[in-house]
């Protein structure tokens, strides 16, 4: 991994391990997300509440659950400071399948813009580099 700074470090350590558990703890998810952000991927970007897209984490997870997949792992992490409030985060991530005779490693990448809050960041900008689903279905 490359450095970056220690604040940076632990948001994404907290976000991998809220994303690592069998369920999804919501509520401290929630503290990582703007009230509304903007997701983009390769068919486009909207705004999202967050509420709407809370409720949905459970259902993302049982979709990488039924596809064969556990939860991901940081592989890589670029910071770019933009000025005093946002950072703009660069990183890579490895899915492992649950059963790797099966399967292959899933390798994702995206992209983030943090706002500096008063005791860490908030995701105000999620960008998926490529189309997940898709990629999921290519693998079987």
């Amino acid at each position: 991994m490359q450095t970056v700074s220690s604040e940076v470090k632990r948001f994404f350590e907290e976000f991998e391990r809220l994303n690592s558990g069998a369920g999804i703890d919501t509520e401290s998810m929630a503290r990582l997300y703007s009230d509304t952000f903007m997701a983009a991927d390769p068919n486009g970007a909207h705004a999202v509440p967050k509420a709407p897209f809370l409720a949905m984490l459970p259902k993302r997870k049982e979709m990488f659950a039924l596809a064969g997949y556990a939860s991901s792992t940081l592989t890589d992490i670029q910071e770019r400071r933009l000025d005093d409030t946002y950072t703009l985060v660069d990183t890579k991530w490895i899915m492992r399948p649950i059963d790797p005779s099966h399967k292959q490693n899933l390798e994702l990448s995206s992209s983030f813009i943090l706002k500096r809050t008063a005791n860490s960041f908030e995701i105000v900008f999620y960008l998926n580099h490529q189309d997940i689903v898709s990629k999921l279905q290519a693998l079987g």
